[in-house]
């Protein structure tokens, strides 16, 4: 008889298991709502009928690394020997430090759906800022129509101040907005005058 083998790996576990004929099993008395139970590998036509029911793998690994067990097998085609024991302290690290095949996959489907996650949020909320930018860029460039009404203008010390009325600064006006300041303001024989004169006429007003 060949000496047993040990392993924790799934795959491994798996692949033996079905070669010789066997499932993933639990002792039916043990198994609650919410626990699988104890774990076994039932093999049809021997002594597991009746105590024994399937489950699936996925519940079998889950027991099966929640207790921290290894698994000792024999090869070859006479033998089904199989042992479920605990696992020593490289077994437990390697666990730990790896994980099952299973486990690896399971981490790195739920990494790149995190991933996905945050490139669509990432790109809607770059969808959104340039959304806000574009609106405010669209109020930005909303300016005032020529002569729709009094302009700012520097009064020489760095500040600015309204035009329109006496004392402003009516030469940084254009001569339609002169004319047109004119007009309202009652200034006789304003069409026969230059911008300059235009200019002081609204300024002694």
């Amino acid at each position: 008889m060949s000496a047993a083998k040990r392993t924790i790996n799934h795959q491994e576990i798996k692949r033996w298991v079905e070669r010789h004929g066997g499932h993933p099993a639990t002792v039916k008395r043990t198994r609650g709502s919410t626990d699988v139970g104890l774990i076994r590998i039932d093999f049809p036509g021997f002594s597991g009928a009746g105590t024994l029911q399937p489950i699936e793998w996925d519940e079998w690994f889950a027991k099966f690394d929640e207790q921290g067990l290894a698994f000792l097998y024999q090869e070859g085609k006479n033998t089904n020997f199989n042992k479920l024991v605990r696992r020593n302290a490289d077994e437990a690290r390697s666990s730990r430090a790896a994980g099952s095949p299973e486990r690896r996959r399971g981490a790195s489907s739920a990494r790149s759906a995190t991933a996905r996650r945050q490139r669509t949020a990432a790109a809607r909320s770059g969808k959104a800022t340039t959304a806000r930018g574009s609106t405010a860029a669209a109020r930005g460039s909303t300016a005032p129509r020529p002569g729709s009404g009094p302009r700012a203008a520097s009064n020489g010390n760095g500040t600015r101040r309204s035009r329109g009325g006496k004392g402003r600064d009516f030469e940084q006006w254009t001569k339609a907005e002169l004319y047109a300041r004119a007009r309202s303001a009652g200034v006789p024989q304003r069409s026969t005058m230059s911008k300059a004169e235009l200019v002081r006429a609204l300024q002694n007003r």
